[in-house]
């Protein structure tokens, strides 16, 4: 069976693994991105992820990697504002260490690629995506194939609400909304709901709030089939999904497409891996 390596730049975490033609994750790492410490060290640990699963006997890499694009064909990354990548053609980088051939897009395409060809919108033809975590991304794809528009399509996470919807839905985003509630993060604040905090549940809510006119966005310009969710932070899914759920009901002109949770937490590593088997 062929093998390839997917791999899923994140601000957080950079994921790799190695995954079997069918879509099962064989090996899979998981490296800090330490966007803070620079480029060289940004680049340095996407090496180590891959070389940590890889067999040596792989068909391509596939990479996901936050946009915007200078160049998506070329593989050449624009100004992305959780790493520091500005103009780093990282398919040549990845290819010049590892002599394999790669491909790259961004990492929300990838997403939503895996969950259209394997995950929760199987069968579904027209998908959309947001996965929520440093940042917002988002992607398209349309009978099984990404939706680039001139290259960069689908970076719904920078449509405006006074500011952009990656201030407000983003993990620096769910801290803002927490005002004088102090937690760290979103899973500071998942963990707090869990344990029956008002103050806690209520800015979880409000998520769902802002979440929900993002989708009603998306189902007014594309009236897809489905929008599927990712990101750690829908991992807090339990705690915003029916406000979310509401709003949606509320604001849409017309009946709604579903919203669901991924099905899938490695659909980032899946996606990218995808782009690698391609012919």
């Amino acid at each position: 069976m062929r093998h390839a390596i997917g791999v899923d730049i994140g601000g957080t975490n950079i994921k790799a693994g190695l995954v079997a033609g069918n879509g099962r994750i064989i090996k899979k790492c998981i490296v800090k991105t330490e966007a803070k410490q620079g480029r060289a060290r940004v680049l340095a640990n996407i090496f180590r992820a891959i070389e940590a699963v890889n067999s040596g006997n792989v068909i391509g890499i596939g990479v996901g990697c936050p946009g915007p694009f200078r160049d998506i064909k070329k593989g050449i990354i624009g100004k992305t504002p959780n790493l520091p990548l500005h103009n780093v053609n990282l398919k040549q980088a990845v290819e010049k260490r590892f002599r394999k051939k790669v491909a790259i897009d961004n990492d929300a395409n990838c997403f939503v690629l895996a969950e259209a060809k394997l995950g929760a919108a199987k069968k579904s033809n027209v998908v959309v995506g947001l996965t929520l975590g440093t940042g917002v991304g988002g992607g398209i794809v349309i009978s099984g194939k990404i939706f680039h528009g001139r290259g960069n399509a689908g970076e719904l996470g920078h449509i405006f609400l006074n500011e952009d919807f990656d201030y407000y839905l983003a993990e620096r985003g769910v801290q803002r909304l927490c005002g004088s509630l102090r937690v760290r993060d979103s899973v500071e604040l998942f963990e707090l709901a869990n344990k029956g905090s008002r103050a806690a549940k209520e800015v979880w809510a409000k998520f769902g709030r802002i979440l929900g006119v993002l989708i009603v966005d998306i189902v007014h310009t594309l009236d897809p089939d489905i929008v599927v969710i990712g990101g750690g932070i829908s991992k807090s899914w339990k705690h915003f999904s029916r406000e979310m759920q509401q709003e949606i009901s509320r604001k849409a002109i017309f009946p709604p497409c579903r919203a669901v949770r991924a099905k899938s937490a490695d659909s980032g590593i899946l996606g990218a891996a995808l782009l690698a088997f391609r012919p």
